[in-house]
């Protein structure tokens, strides 16, 4: 008993209790077995007083001794009790020890922005025989698709045009052609408001700046100058040396081969390009009867697209241009002293510079 007992793996909170309860444990036990001999020692020497032979009562320390034999098996219940418990608690102890050994390294850092003048702070190196051997197992999927540019925007494409809604109300087919049905056309943009025009201020300035030169181009056309005007204002915004990603050229955006069949000297300037661009129109104008839906659709993507697909062809520049150009017109009509109906229309701007 002089020997210290250590039972590892148990938490030194816990331990004075399991003892107790094996403390209990004994003492239960052993007073049990104390009484149950006694009664029967009793009980033998009351059915054998008579008979010589007869077995004497156990005597108290053999009684004794089978109580400690209980005992000790009280004793293997709590030591299996407190090897159970030991593992589980034992685990839950290490957890925190083993996560702390495992960020013993762990210091919080505070970084400072560098100093002025500082070069770089991260170098990326690359090993260059890895990167070839990446470069080489990459295929063609790997590589992102072409940016698509103005000069095949013109093309069809999976996507639907933003003003899809207006085809479904105005046909684009080429046997509907009708110079009538503009004003059904302008209704229909009126009531989707997302069909946004110019500004009327933008547009005054395109007529301050290139008013004489748009009536004198259209003298003796079937262009309304209003048209011509709206025309302008969606393809250039009124700048006389716009050149798009395609080759257009100058305030209606000419495309070289179109401004050398319709006489062009220089597209970039405003007289020219502008009498130019008129002289296009006209030729569409005869050709599609002043169908201001398909005269629009050609000028934008060439009188072949619409032959080739009966009617304003299905691209999305192409169907999303045409109700900007026809938002733009009806804007443009305000600016008249007496506003257009048709696009054939003729049209004298309130004030010119």
């Amino acid at each position: 008993m002089g020997k210290k007992t250590e039972l590892s793996g148990i938490p030194s909170a816990l331990l004075p209790g399991f003892l107790s309860l094996c403390g209990q444990i004994h003492a239960n036990l052993r007073s049990d077995a104390q009484n149950r001999a006694g009664n029967r020692a009793e009980a033998l020497f009351a059915t054998t007083k008579d008979d010589s032979h007869a077995m004497a009562p156990r005597s108290p320390q053999r009684a004794g001794s089978w109580a400690d034999r209980i005992w000790w098996s009280g004793v293997c219940v709590c030591a299996t009790v407190l090897a159970l418990t030991a593992e589980p608690l034992a685990a839950q102890d290490a957890a925190p020890a083993e996560a702390a050994s495992k960020y013993d390294d762990f210091t919080a850092k505070r970084i400072r922005p560098p100093k002025p003048g500082s070069g770089r702070l991260i170098t990326i190196q690359i090993d260059p025989a890895e990167q070839a051997a990446r470069l080489s197992r990459r295929t063609e999927s790997d590589d992102p698709p072409a940016e698509e540019t103005d000069s095949t925007a013109a093309t069809p494409v999976p996507q639907e045009a933003r003003f899809a809604w207006f085809w479904e109300e105005v046909s684009p087919a080429l046997e509907a052609a009708s110079a009538g049905r503009l004003e059904t056309a302008l209704e229909v943009i009126a009531a989707h408001p997302e069909v946004t025009a110019p500004r009327l201020q933008q547009m005054q300035d395109i007529v301050n700046a290139y008013g004489i030169d748009i009536l004198t181009g259209t003298l003796g056309t079937q262009v309304s100058p209003a048209w011509v005007l709206a025309v302008i204002a969606v393809e250039s915004s009124g700048r006389a040396d716009a050149v798009s990603s395609a080759g257009a050229q100058g305030l209606m955006q000419l495309m070289p081969e179109t401004a050398v069949e319709h006489g062009v000297t220089d597209p970039f300037t405003p007289k020219d390009n502008i009498a130019g661009g008129v002289r296009f129109i006209d030729q569409l104008m005869a050709l599609y009867g002043g169908d201001p839906m398909l005269v629009a659709a050609a000028y934008n993507a060439g009188p072949g697209a619409v032959r080739d697909h009966d009617g304003v062809p299905p691209y999305t520049e192409t169907r999303d241009y045409v109700p900007k150009v026809l938002a733009a017109y009806q804007m443009a009509r305000s600016l008249c002293r007496t506003p257009p109906i048709m696009i054939s229309d003729g049209c004298i701007f309130h004030s010119m510079n």
